[in-house]
């Protein structure tokens, strides 16, 4: 029996020190957790006052209800996609406004849509600031196709689809289809 000792201690040693490794790393984990979750917590530092808004610079032509005003709306649109002018942006467009993004192909069920005003602003933070388009030029601008039906305004440009209302004493961008 005493030669059988010696063996059972050491299976019991095995299993202490296996147990002790165990809760060594435990531990660790415990540590490191608790310092990760102690950097997370620390609070930010101050932020920067906010700069009061923009003030929108809009056309005077967005409150003529002619045809020729139309291109100097859409145009005043693209200038504000170049400049990065979020205030201006945000101004020409309805509350119910869209943007379709026809994805270069005539079936509209791949079409990609930013309904609403919220959804066309991030779509300019996200999509078109990065990378603006270029300002339209006067040639552009005098090859647009527009025609004013009551209410409604249409412009056709290239590929580009405009529909605006008038509505309030000015004109709005409704919808911005491009494919």
């Amino acid at each position: 029996m005493i030669g059988f000792m010696p063996s059972t201690l050491q299976t019991r040693k095995e299993r202490v020190s296996t147990l002790v490794v165990i809760v060594r790393r435990v531990l660790t984990l415990c540590v490191f957790h608790a310092v990760l979750a102690s950097c997370a917590a620390v609070p930010a530092s101050p932020k920067a006052p906010v700069p009061p808004p923009a003030i929108a610079s809009l056309p005077n032509a967005i409150e003529e209800r002619s045809p020729s005003s139309i291109p100097e709306v859409v145009a005043a649109e693209r200038d504000a996609s170049a400049d990065g002018d979020l205030a201006t942006l945000a101004a020409l467009w309805a509350a119910d406004a869209r943007i379709v993004d026809g994805r270069g192909t005539v079936d509209t069920e791949d079409d990609y849509v930013w309904q609403g005003h919220d959804a066309i602003m991030d779509r300019y933070v996200l999509a078109v600031l990065p990378v603006p388009p270029l300002p339209l030029d006067p040639s552009q601008l005098a090859e647009m196709i527009v025609e004013i039906d009551q209410d409604t305004a249409y412009a056709i440009l290239g590929i580009d689809r405009w529909t605006l209302r008038w509505q309030d004493g000015r004109w709005w961008l409704t919808e911005l289809r491009y494919n």
